[in-house]
């Protein structure tokens, strides 16, 4: 349950981003950055544990360098208006982010934390810094494409035989940084909707372990607490978010292929497409074994708990991501709305 003080630093944290997001001058974007790091540090530390001690310390010495580069960008871009301060300034973003090669910090970071610590590290805390990008990315457009394959390339070959589930999200969420960044290139709507569609996947995804109590792949074999239902929800939702056809993360995928398409960025999708293939390796590896896997099963029902509303509402994101087909229509008329 969210106590007061959780609930005081959850207002805290929503706040920092519509200040940023909404505030006309750099300065405004830094007084949101700082009050949404005061808010995250005590909501990941609330529960006494060394891990989310270390975690949380790591994560605020670098977003207060981040913060730093950031603030003198900005003081020598209104005083020279150079361009080697707007790529300084995109770096600081993308430092934020964790996107490559600045994402040295971000696995070590999210194996530390809890799962909720995990919600709000990879989705929550992309939001400003995303739409700061989304500002300035037609001055660094070019130098943004040299990031979006770094983080796609480090995405791609880190999650490589990761066993840790937190650690094998961190660099899921570094691919998608790459794929998102070539959201931004294309549009607005694009960059949105692929960030929401990321969002529900990852959410669902961390729901059902944080329900579990799911730290590692090898707690799910031969358990048996875990039902048919449970491993086949879990690896339809693998699937989906590796961006396998027609589940709902691989139309995110095709309208950022498609936008850039028509962008003329030919080598880069197929640069994008090639290591998708390698993340769709090994999420494919761990959803077929957990679909396909020898198990003394309970039956198709979560045990203990087969009737409770979270098994529903979990339900509702397997259904939405098998259902991703129906997003055909976003890709046959996101380009009305740009």
């Amino acid at each position: 349950m969210i106590n007061l003080f959780q609930l005081f630093f959850v207002f805290g944290l929503i706040l920092g981003i519509l200040i940023s997001i909404s505030s006309s001058s750099w300065f405004g974007v830094w007084v949101g950055l700082e009050l949404n790091l005061m808010s995250f540090v005590p909501l990941v530390t609330s529960v006494f544990n060394r891990l989310y001690s270390e975690a949380a310390l790591k994560y605020f010495l670098i977003q207060a360098f981040g913060s730093v580069i950031l603030l003198f960008s900005v003081l020598g871009y209104v005083f020279s208006s150079s361009l080697f301060f707007l790529i300084f300034l995109m770096g600081s973003l993308l430092l934020k982010l964790g996107a490559a090669p600045f994402h040295f910090w971000f696995p070590n970071v999210m194996g530390g934390l809890s799962w909720m610590g995990v919600i709000l590290l990879m989705v929550m805390q992309k939001i400003t810094p995303f739409v700061m990008l989304n500002y300035i990315y037609l001055c660094v457009g070019d130098y943004l494409l040299i990031f979006l394959v770094m983080s796609i390339l480090v995405g791609s070959l880190g999650g490589l035989n990761q066993l840790l589930l937190r650690v094998l999200l961190a660099y899921s969420s570094i691919g998608h940084v790459g794929w998102m960044m070539g959201g931004i290139l294309v549009s607005d709507v694009v960059w949105f909707l692929y960030f929401i569609i990321y969002s529900l996947c990852s959410l669902a995804l961390i729901l059902f372990f944080m329900w579990g109590d799911i730290n590692c792949f090898s707690q799910l074999y031969g358990s048996l607490f875990f039902s048919y239902s449970y491993l086949l929800f879990i690896g339809l939702l693998l699937i989906s978010l590796g961006g396998l056809p027609p589940f709902l993360g691989f139309y995110s995928k095709w309208m950022v292929i498609f936008g850039l398409l028509n962008l003329n960025y030919s080598l880069i999708c197929l640069f994008m497409v090639m290591f998708s293939l390698i993340v769709l390796y090994w999420y494919l590896r761990l959803g077929y074994s957990l679909l396909l896997g020898g198990y003394d099963f309970k039956g198709w029902l979560l045990y203990g708990v087969g009737g409770s509303g979270m098994f529903y509402l979990l339900s509702f994101f397997v259904v939405l991501s098998l259902f991703g087909f129906m997003c055909v229509f976003l890709v046959g008329g996101w380009g009305l709305l740009l």
